[in-house]
């Protein structure tokens, strides 16, 4: 399941969207850790519009050997994994635009002896990062980021979180890589979608980046 997280997120993610034809919908995201209420661990967040990444060019006295060899000693720990999430995310839409993240859709059909399928799909992000498509030829699983109410990870969260129909369908190779998205309906209720990442590493990735977005698509939905 999502933890709770002490990062703070305010500088702009880089915009992965271009080659689709969308605008620059990158997000600023700054959060608060101390919200006791926010689901995904990132409590109250403060969301502007994105600057491009010219915004962040350094300017001319900055770019002297002295003032850059003292801003390097002066990064703090937190700043630096403000870095490296950022990156994260970064990373993590340029896999779901354009040809998308390749996953294995396990689909568990409603009799209880019939097996569950393995489908090979491509997970997409909207470009207006509203959005999580998992498609093949047809569209398999999706859901508004907003309405994501858990993303269950077995090997952080154990086996609890997962029916024992999927659990019994995949490999123990296949553990290390495998995901759980619960989220609401329109109508109300709840719905799971499962699927197999392609390694370990994606799913972390997967995993940290998610939750970010999430937390961006619900202060968006709180706004409006």
């Amino acid at each position: 399941a999502v933890q709770a997280s002490p990062h703070l997120i305010d500088a702009p993610f880089p915009c992965t969207m271009g080659t689709l034809g969308a605008k620059c919908c990158a997000p600023m995201i700054e959060t608060e850790a101390d919200d006791e209420n926010g689901k995904f661990g990132f409590g109250l967040l403060d969301v502007r519009p994105a600057l491009h990444d010219s915004t962040l060019e350094p300017t001319a006295s900055q770019t002297s050997s002295a003032d850059s060899q003292m801003a390097v000693r002066s990064v703090s720990p937190q700043a630096s994994e403000k870095a490296r999430l950022r990156e994260r995310v970064a990373e993590f839409l340029r896999k779901c635009s354009n040809e998308g993240n390749p996953v294995t859709f396990l689909w568990p059909l409603a009799k209880a002896l019939d097996p569950v399928r393995m489908i090979p799909a491509v997970l997409y992000i909207e470009n207006d990062i509203s959005a999580l498509v998992i498609k093949s030829q047809d569209v398999l699983g999706d859901c508004l980021l907003r309405d994501i109410q858990d993303i269950v990870d077995l090997k952080r969260d154990g086996r609890d979180g997962f029916p024992d129909k999927i659990l019994n369908s995949i490999t123990s190779e296949d553990q290390d890589k495998l995901l759980r998205i619960l989220h609401t309906l329109p109508g109300g209720g709840e719905k799971s979608l499962y699927f197999l990442e392609a390694d370990a590493e994606s799913k972390d990735l997967f995993f940290e980046s998610l939750r970010v977005l999430c937390a961006y698509a619900q202060s968006k939905a709180s706004e409006s």
